[in-house]
């Protein structure tokens, strides 16, 4: 089975990103955050971003989520995500998606209006990474696109805070 699926990506048409040479970082996160936006567009249809409204000061709390997976527009799921600032100035988000509940964990950094996180999560048999890039429109509304190791086509998330933690 696992043959089948190789077979299959191999002979896909590449309009889909790959994982980049560096690292994502303050000098390249915007840049990083529209190549997915082109990828996903090229997957799924043209989606307008909207307009940041305001320099982000803080995005410490607790979001809604509503997103979809990279294989199809359809394949829709929600949840929560917490985001909370660490000692050193970065930000841990946990994420519990799903009906299932998939509990998802990661780190990264704030930019600007743009965060990035390096996720990972383990199913029961495989363990998986990837990587969130969300452009926050203002304190309460972000947007989203995230990439997985080997899988090279993008999905979406939005965000909307319900409060700013406890």
């Amino acid at each position: 089975m696992k043959l089948i699926s190789w077979i299959k990506n191999i002979i896909r048409p590449q309009t889909s990103i790959h994982y980049w040479e560096n690292p994502i970082s303050t000098e390249n996160i915007e840049e990083r955050f529209h190549e997915l936006y082109h990828a996903y567009c090229s997957l799924h249809g043209t989606i307008d971003l909207p307009k940041v409204q305001q320099k982000i000061t803080t995005i410490e709390g607790n979001y809604a989520v509503d997103g979809h997976n990279t294989w199809a527009k359809d394949s829709i799921y929600s949840g929560n995500l917490n985001l909370s600032p660490t000692k050193d100035g970065k930000w841990f988000s946990k994420w519990d998606l799903g009906i299932s509940s998939q509990i998802q964990s990661g780190n990264g950094f704030l930019h600007h209006n743009f965060l990035n996180i390096h996720f990972s999560y383990k199913d029961q048999d495989n363990q998986y990474s990837g990587e969130v890039i969300y452009c926050f429109v203002d304190e309460s509304t972000a947007i989203g696109f995230w990439i997985e190791e080997g899988i090279f086509e993008v999905g979406y998330e939005a965000l909307q805070l319900k409060n700013k933690g406890f």
